[in-house]
């Protein structure tokens, strides 16, 4: 009677210590799943930082260019308005006398046009460049922002593989192992493809 017992209990301590063995290598992958979690997590809200400072700089030069823009088109109509008065001067009626008076407004109006001629080319530039810069901005927010969504799937996977791995723990059944392990190298594979988004 003695001997069946006996194997019966050695049969135990054999499944106990494979399944303590087991729960080891679990335990290790989970340690493993945990760490390279919380460098996609990390790598996750720095691309949704990213995200948000790059539009906040694209708002920012927005509103220089619409600025510059104003200033262009302000510079600008002051200028037509001197040549308008200009040219109306030229046509009016004249009082006797009056040309020095006259001459000296057309040259005061023409040197102010001149001016205007000499800025307006370089505040047009510099509102072109701002608006250049500020689609810049938004292209790479953009592409922040594509990076953050690779990075949340990928947290995703390597939170379901830490789930399963700790069902593996519970249940004692390796299926579950498998599949948090399967669902985890998903994880990776999906932030390591964050990298090549364009």
């Amino acid at each position: 009677m003695e001997t069946p017992e006996h194997l019966e209990h050695i049969e135990h301590a054999q499944h106990a210590g494979h399944a303590g063995g087991q729960d080891r290598w679990v335990a290790v992958v989970m340690a493993i799943i945990a760490a390279l979690l919380a460098a996609v997590s990390m790598l996750d809200h720095r691309a949704h930082n990213d995200t948000l400072r790059l539009q906040t700089e694209a708002n920012i030069l927005h509103t220089r260019a619409t600025d510059e823009w104003g200033y262009y088109q302000a510079k600008n109509i002051r200028k037509q308005a001197l040549e308008a008065d200009i040219y109306l001067v030229g046509v009016l009626a004249k009082e006797p006398g009056a040309e020095t008076q006259l001459a000296k407004v057309r040259n005061a109006w023409s040197e102010h046009i001149a001016k205007y001629n000499g800025e307006l080319p370089d505040q047009k530039a510099k509102a072109e460049q701002l608006v250049k810069e500020a689609e810049m901005k938004i292209e790479e927010s953009k592409h922040a922002h594509h990076q953050a969504e690779y990075f949340d799937f990928s947290e995703l996977g390597l939170a379901l593989g830490l789930v399963l791995c700790s069902l593996s723990i519970l249940t004692k059944r390796r299926p579950f192992w498998l599949g948090g392990t399967i669902a985890a190298l998903a994880g990776v594979g999906v932030a390591a493809t964050a990298f090549f988004v364009h």
